[in-house]
């Protein structure tokens, strides 16, 4: 996952540039990150799930230049490669992303700290952190729920903004785990009873479930490695 939160400007061109704290604004291409920097190492990256995550003003742009010389749509799957590619960003092409500048009761309603957090970056935390973004209580967060959360925080916070994404995946891209409707990562309850089975060659049978879920990874592949460090330990051979 790749996320910006940031100040985005534009040159005479209309291409996006992500500012830094010495970006100068008639030096742009020399003092700031094109935005076609970012686009360019997605498309490199291998990884067939990615996140991008965009908060700035204009950050609508980025998805400008879809469109090849002969004037027709270049679908956005072309220019970022491969499935499970999802963008999000904070604005359309046009307008500024606002930071949080009001009263206190604005700045709790979208789950900000502080006032120079953005209105769009308020918004994610708030879903992310509550598990009101988890719309089907399913305990996990796709993108596509993280994106109408914040869609209606950000349009209830200010008129004047409207986020957007581009969505090319196959089935559903998940970016987090409620922490409200999650249940705990938990191992099957047939490889428990095999790992602590009298009989040896019960639980010589278990290793290889548990190695397969250790190479799978996450929290049960925690779990599963936990298992065989046991299972090494013990007094059998």
């Amino acid at each position: 996952m790749l996320y910006f939160s940031c100040h985005g400007v534009k040159d005479d061109a209309g291409r996006l540039f992500f500012a830094t704290i010495n970006t100068h604004l008639r030096r742009l291409a020399s003092s700031s990150v094109p935005a076609s920097f970012g686009a360019e190492q997605i498309r490199l990256s291998v990884s067939r799930k990615i996140i991008l995550i965009l908060d700035c003003c204009y950050s609508g742009s980025f998805t400008a230049g879809m469109l090849s010389r002969g004037g027709d749509r270049v679908e956005i799957d072309e220019r970022l490669g491969g499935s499970g590619r999802a963008i999000i960003y904070s604005s359309a092409s046009l307008e500024y992303a606002f930071e949080l500048d009001g009263d206190a009761e604005t700045r709790r309603a979208v789950g900000a700290e502080t006032p120079r957090l953005s209105v769009f970056t308020g918004a994610i935390v708030n879903g992310l952190s509550s598990g009101r973004a988890d719309r089907d209580k399913d305990g996990r967060i796709s993108v596509d729920e993280l994106y109408d959360f914040v869609f209606g925080e950000v349009a209830e916070a200010t008129p004047k903004q409207t986020p957007g994404k581009f969505i090319d995946v196959h089935g559903e891209l998940f970016i987090a785990r409620s922490p409200i409707t999650a249940e705990p990562a938990r191992l099957p309850e047939d490889v428990l009873s095999a790992v602590t089975h009298p009989l040896p060659d019960l639980r010589k049978a278990a290793v290889d479930t548990l190695r397969r879920l250790v190479v799978a990874g996450g929290e049960q592949g925690r779990l599963a490695n936990d298992q065989l460090v046991g299972l090494f330990e013990d007094d059998s051979r």
